[in-house]
């Protein structure tokens, strides 16, 4: 898991990368996402953590889906369960009680 700095680092990296992907200045980004010039600069510069919405609208205005990428992202995850479970469905018995208790070691409690 990512420090908080390390996560506004990362966004800060990406939200420039991508502006200039596109070439906007910042003015035209701001102007764009409807977010002050000043508040871009310091997300930008890795000075300020943007808020959630903050977020959506500069990705938005970049033509970034976030909620498609979201909605990809849970894809992959029932994807690969998918795959798992045909696996298991594939081993002996014995190999599958080896899996259990492997996955009992992990602590592995039901996700909300």
């Amino acid at each position: 898991m990512l420090e908080e700095q390390d996560l506004i680092n990362e966004i800060a990296d990406i939200i420039r990368q991508l502006r200039r992907r596109k070439k906007y200045t910042f003015d035209k980004l701001s102007e764009m996402s409807n977010i002050d010039y000043s508040t871009l600069n310091l997300i930008e510069n890795r000075k300020q953590n943007p808020r959630i919405y903050t977020l959506y609208k500069l990705l938005y205005a970049l033509d970034i889906d976030i909620l498609h990428l979201l909605k990809d992202r849970n894809n992959e995850l029932k994807d690969s369960k998918t795959s798992i479970i045909n696996k298991l469905e594939k081993i002996d018995l014995e190999t599958l009680e080896s899996v259990s208790e492997l996955l009992d070691s992990f602590n592995i409690s039901k996700k909300k």
